[in-house]
């Protein structure tokens, strides 16, 4: 279940074990490597699985590593962050989509890599697609206040322009009606964060035990400050239009996806962003909800010929 908490104060939020349940969601088939370097931010050394090497474009960007006797691929690297923690023990074991095309330079994308034996989603680009399906399973229903009562979740938009110059946008904008039609709806703005840092510490929040503690940012973003700002305005404004009424509940909320199954809690990464830390926790003081959810990735299905098989991920 998503965890179901409008702040996060000074410990760790929950991700849940319970509730609604676990949405699955595919990225698709990928294949096996072994990742060797990541470089230039958007570009990746990998030796590809023997059998991955006969799919289209695999001979292309490829070149012999001199002394090594190992030939390495250059696959497009889809994560603009520094991927801290991720790239400590490399050459490591690693997952790649196919995109063979004429208008493509790389025919691979890094989409996944093992680390301490634990597969961590590293294409940020793909949150918003699996947060996508969560929202349209009830994921969310219960923390937004949507399901109970009468009130119905109502469409869903995503890619939403606001702020007063239209030049921001919002990741996802959630209607909630209210019960038996009466009053005005209320829009619920989403804005989704793709988290895969850990401390390796375990979890001490109660029933997360046995899990890591998930921490965002993995590095100073004035663009995720930018963001938690813009929720805090818009909880404001809901606040106060619905003063004096029932309904103005939680309007805003940051949903940290969290690209790993080891984790069980999320706290904002204070020694990476102390800034962004006092924001947000000031952002859940307003009334700004905070939204954990862990994204499982596992693999599935008999591979073919290719050694290519089906990522999943299980959301919870």
């Amino acid at each position: 279940a998503a965890g179901g908490s409008s702040g996060v104060g000074g410990a760790a939020v929950g991700t849940g074990e319970g509730g609604a349940g676990v949405v699955r969601h595919s990225l698709g088939g990928v294949v096996r490597g072994t990742l060797h370097r990541r470089y230039k931010r958007f570009l990746a050394d990998v030796e590809l699985d023997p059998a991955a090497r006969g799919l289209p474009g695999a001979d292309a960007n490829a070149q012999a590593e001199e002394g090594g006797g190992v030939t390495l691929t250059v696959v497009h690297c889809p994560n603009t962050g520094p991927m801290t923690g991720l790239l400590d023990s490399l050459p490591a074991p690693c997952l790649l989509s196919h995109h063979p095309s004429k208008t493509r330079k790389y025919a691979f994308s890094l989409a996944a890599i093992e680390v301490d034996g634990t597969w961590v989603g590293v294409n940020s680009a793909r949150a918003n697609d699996v947060v996508g399906t969560a929202v349209a399973a009830g994921l969310l229903d219960a923390p937004l206040a949507m399901g109970a009562g009468g009130v119905r979740r109502g469409a869903v938009r995503r890619e939403v322009k606001c702020g007063d110059d239209g030049k921001s946008r919002r990741d996802f904008v959630v209607e909630r009606l209210p019960a038996d039609g009466g009053g005005d709806a209320q829009d619920v703005h989403l804005e989704v964060k793709a988290v895969t840092l850990t401390n390796g510490e375990p979890s001490a929040e109660p029933g997360c035990e046995g899990g890591l503690v998930a921490l965002f940012p993995d590095t100073v973003s004035k663009r995720a400050s930018k963001h938690t700002r813009e929720l805090i305005e818009h909880q404001h404004a809901a606040s106060a239009s619905s003063r004096g009424r029932d309904e103005a509940g939680m309007a805003a909320a940051a949903v940290m996806l969290i690209l790993r199954g080891d984790c069980s809690s999320y706290c904002p990464a204070d020694d990476c962003d102390p800034a962004y830390g006092a924001l947000v926790r000031s952002a859940a003081l307003e009334g700004v909800g905070v939204l954990p959810l862990r994204a499982a990735l596992s693999l599935e299905g008999e591979a073919d010929a290719h050694g290519m098989r089906e990522l999943i991920v299980d959301v919870r």
